[in-house]
This record gives C-alpha cells, sequence and structure tokens, in this order.
C-alpha cells in the first residue's frame, strides 16, 4: 500500500476513499470465514451497484448482473472470502449515496430491520 493509503486518513479533514473501504470489507470478509460465522455475511461493494440498479424501475438490469448476483448469494463467486447466504441472518454490505459519500449497512433479517452506520451523521430523506 501506498503511504498516501495510510496519510489520507490520518491528516485532519481527510476522507475515506473506495479503497479504504475494499480493504476494510476484504479484512472483515476474512475474519467471518475464518471464525466460522455462518450467519453472517459481508459483500463486496457489487451489491451497493445492485441495489441502486435494482432500485430504479427506469433503470434496466446490466447483463449478467443479476447472474453475478445468484452467483454471490450461491457462494461460487469468483470474489475471494465469499460464502452461500443460506441461513444468513446478519448481511453487511457497503452502499455509496450519489457516487459521493460511502456508508455500510447491516440488514438484520432475524429482526426485520436496517440499520445504517453513515459518518456524516446527517438525516437523509426516502428520496435521497
Amino acid at each position: 500500500m501506498e503511504k498516501k493509503f495510510w496519510s489520507m486518513m490520518l491528516d485532519v479533514g481527510g476522507w475515506l476513499e473506495s479503497q479504504h473501504f475494499d480493504e476494510y470489507l476484504s479484512y472483515l470478509r476474512k475474519r467471518v470465514l475464518d471464525e466460522s460465522l455462518s450467519d453472517v455475511v459481508v459483500t463486496t461493494e457489487f451489491f451497493s451497484s445492485f441495489i441502486d440498479t435494482n432500485m430504479d424501475p427506469k433503470q434496466e438490469l446490466f447483463p449478467g448482473l443479476l447472474d453475478d448476483l445468484n452467483k454471490m448469494m450461491e457462494g461460487t463467486s469468483s470474489t475471494s472470502y465469499i460464502k452461500s447466504w443460506t441461513g444468513v441472518k446478519r448481511l453487511y454490505f457497503p452502499h455509496n449515496i450519489a457516487e459521493t459519500h460511502w456508508m455500510a449497512v447491516r440488514a438484520d433479517f432475524e429482526n426485520n430491520e436496517l440499520v445504517v452506520f453513515d459518518s456524516m451523521r446527517c438525516f437523509r430523506s426516502d428520496d435521497e
């Protein structure tokens, strides 16, 4: 990793970039597998792209996108540290708002809730 990777987080007013999220998500996926947490899945940023595309009724799915999602859920994706979603109780995934701000989201299927972890702590309406 480049020195810039670390200095961006340490500088006053520094921002996290996509690479920071990618590295942390990779670490979390590996840890979930290493600790045999069978009821937890951590996705890649691809899942956020799927949600953005699928939530807009005017936008068509990219060719093969649904197949890629099925492979991810089956645990047969070529992406490292992915496992089957069978029996999953909690799903963690990154979500990008307007390609300017990353948030972390936890989908808790047992309690039927979404928890959003947003470092900017600002209110966003359902329209955003």
